[in-house]
């Protein structure tokens, strides 16, 4: 079950908001300008989001609700793969309120409102993408019921590395690239290996806690990614548990 935890302004310290703003500067611009696909900056652009403080959630929430009907919804912790699938069939997306130590600048063991908001949150307000998650809720939904959240859980993961393929060339759009300079760069990179985005190859690639990925998953468009969300992937699952288990 979700932790609850409301956002108190006032918390935040001098030093978190100082790492904020650090890690805002070098995202904007070390990082994104030419490697953020322009769906995201521009969504950005629309957001009661700055460099110059940790934003307030229930703004952001509010912007979010009139651009794509989503809201934030504040919590204090993890959102297992069973509470993601919940509040994105109800159009919300859990927002850890706290800021990451200093000691963790780049990569934070614990959830926190830099990954959350700039990651995942910013393009909610993309109609298209808000309806692949919500797309990615109900195929949840369906796993659960079948005993198969997990192999679920992989595919979502592949979409917090995800890789735009456009006439420009490949850019990013997956959260945890779009929050980690050293995953942007690697997910890239001229030797880093992209695949399409593909369910049954994905459920066949063993998952990994390595902090940056050995190969990544591109989409063609967002109305691509919403096709693959919307497919059937039951029969994907069955058949990826009956491999699974007759190794």
């Amino acid at each position: 079950m979700l932790s609850l935890k409301r956002q108190n302004m006032r918390s935040y310290t001098p030093a978190q908001v100082g790492l904020w703003q650090t890690l805002f500067d070098e995202m904007s611009t070390k990082v994104w300008p030419g490697r953020a696909c322009d769906e995201y900056l521009a969504c950005l652009a629309k957001l009661p989001i700055t460099r110059d403080a940790i934003p307030n959630l229930r703004e952001v929430s509010k912007a979010l609700k009139a651009g794509s009907g989503w809201q934030i919804l504040e919590v204090g912790d993890f959102a297992l793969p069973a509470d993601l699938v919940e509040c994105f069939v109800n159009k919300q997306f859990p927002v850890c309120v706290d800021m990451r130590d200093p000691a963790y600048k780049y990569f934070s063991p614990k959830p926190d409102i830099w990954h959350d908001i700039i990651g995942h949150a910013v393009l909610l307000m993309h109609g298209e993408f808000a309806e692949c998650m919500y797309a990615y809720g109900l195929q949840g939904k369906k796993a659960m019921k079948h005993g198969y959240l997990e192999l679920c859980d992989r595919v979502f993961y592949q979409t917090e590395v995800g890789v735009l393929k456009t006439p420009q060339g490949f850019r990013l759009y997956g959260p945890a690239a779009l929050t980690s300079k050293k995953e942007a760069l690697n997910c890239l990179g001229a030797k880093t290996k992209r695949l399409p985005f593909n369910v049954e190859r994905i459920l066949k690639m063993p998952s990994t806690d390595a902090h940056v990925q050995e190969q990544y998953y591109y989409i063609e468009s967002f109305t691509h990614l919403l096709n693959v969300m919307q497919q059937d992937w039951l029969p994907l699952f069955m058949r990826a548990a009956s491999q699974s288990a007759s190794a």
